[in-house]
């Protein structure tokens, strides 16, 4: 998808540095990846040095993707990049580095799980000509898209947005937060694919209502995946723990026997009082011959 690129060079017959073309700008700058192996890519943005991380939120944003660690730079200008990866959810919590959690990358995605419901030994039947038709449907709705420009909503789906946009732009703490922040932009963008494939120029209540609700499985699909979870490692750490043990822990034994008393007592408040406003964890209170102790345990 690149631009064109260039490199400089000395001309010894003149004296002078000069640029010449390595490689002409690619015209057509559309890319679908489709990665059956998500945990790959992952790891490769794990690496150090790797600019992977990078380029998918520039792809995402804008479509303006730059490498500039190279020795010759190269940059791709007004690319339109779509990314499908497939992995289970072991791979997804092994893989997925704290950072990439809450840098905005996993909020780029739209996370949805699937389960298989019906056993198939022979395997389905696909209907070849019903699949033919909707792809000859779906060619001309991009052949009508390709002349449409820029999208409005009717008066109808605006007053109805002004209502869903405040909802989507409610407060979710932790992984969930983290991964779901960007839910108003996302349900936009379905809209608009959604109202192109009617071959509508503006976005209709229909196609709203219907992008809200594949956004309702994304989000429900990710509080599947990541609302268990705490955004503190310390307040994970605890967590994990305690769903280990049913019959809970006392303050003191998290200290001892978790952190091994390497951790203040003002820390491990913070991390309870964390897991306590995610409704991950809660306490109670317990009777001793002095001093009540607070028992806590995973809801």
């Amino acid at each position: 998808m690149h631009d064109e690129i260039t490199k400089e060079g000395w001309n010894k017959k003149t004296q002078e540095l000069q640029r010449h073309l390595v490689s002409a700008a690619v015209t057509d700058k559309r890319l679908l990846v489709a990665e059956t192996e998500f945990a790959r890519t992952l790891k490769a943005m794990g690496r150090t040095g790797s600019t992977l991380t990078e380029v998918l939120r520039s792809a995402w944003d804008d479509g303006d993707l730059r490498i500039i660690t190279r020795s010759h730079p190269i940059k791709a200008t007004g690319t339109h990049v779509s990314f499908i990866g497939h992995i289970t959810e072991e791979e997804l919590e092994k893989e997925l580095g704290e950072c990439e959690r809450f840098n905005g990358f996993a909020n780029r995605f739209l996370w949805a799980t699937a389960e298989r419901n019906k056993l198939l030994p022979e395997g389905g039947n696909l209907d070849r000509r019903r699949l033919a038709e909707l792809a000859d449907a779906l060619g001309k709705s991009i052949v009508r898209a390709r002349k449409i420009g820029v999208m409005l909503r009717d008066e109808e789906a605006r007053n109805h947005w002004d209502s869903a946009y405040r909802e989507l732009g409610a407060d979710h703490r932790g992984m969930l937060g983290a991964t779901t922040e960007r839910a108003e932009a996302q349900v936009l963008r379905i809209s608009m694919i959604l109202a192109l494939s009617d071959g509508s120029p503006v976005i209709t209540p229909t196609h709203q209502q219907a992008a809200l609700a594949f956004w309702q499985y994304y989000f429900d699909s990710a509080r599947n995946l990541f609302g268990r979870k705490a955004s503190d490692p310390r307040a994970q750490r605890i967590l994990n723990e305690l769903r280990r043990r049913p019959e809970g822990m006392t303050r003191t034994q998290i200290s001892e026997e978790i952190f091994e008393h390497h951790l203040e007592s003002p820390r491990i408040d913070t991390a309870l009082q964390h897991l306590l406003e995610l409704g991950l964890a809660t306490f109670r209170k317990e009777a001793t011959g002095g001093r009540n102790i607070e028992r806590w345990f995973a809801t």
